[in-house]
């Protein structure tokens, strides 16, 4: 796994039950604002994971357990891994319309 990843970074924040804490309470808007900065700097696909992950959880859809579940043995880093994630996350955690 590249540890210097900006993507790979962002969704093991959101993956960790502790760390995800942060976005109703204490370490919010330090969250916020990194992701703010790092996120334009991301690749279009990995923008819309880490955006489809952050409403699926903000959504309570979807438990941080669940992600680092998906995440685990994976390298995020590749862009099939992405795209899995993206297949993923809308089979089991977009809305039904």
């Amino acid at each position: 796994m590249v540890h210097d990843d900006p993507f790979v970074d962002l969704l093991g924040q959101l993956a960790d039950g502790a760390r995800w804490k942060v976005l109703s309470g204490k370490g919010r808007q330090e969250f916020a604002e990194r992701l703010t900065q790092e996120i334009v700097d991301l690749e279009l696909r990995r923008r819309q994971a880490v955006l489809m992950c952050l409403f699926a959880l903000l959504a309570m859809d979807m438990q941080p357990g669940d992600l680092t579940a998906f995440l685990s043995g994976r390298d995020m880093s590749q862009d099939a891994e992405v795209e899995a994630l993206i297949v993923w996350l809308r089979e089991n955690y977009t809305p039904e319309g």
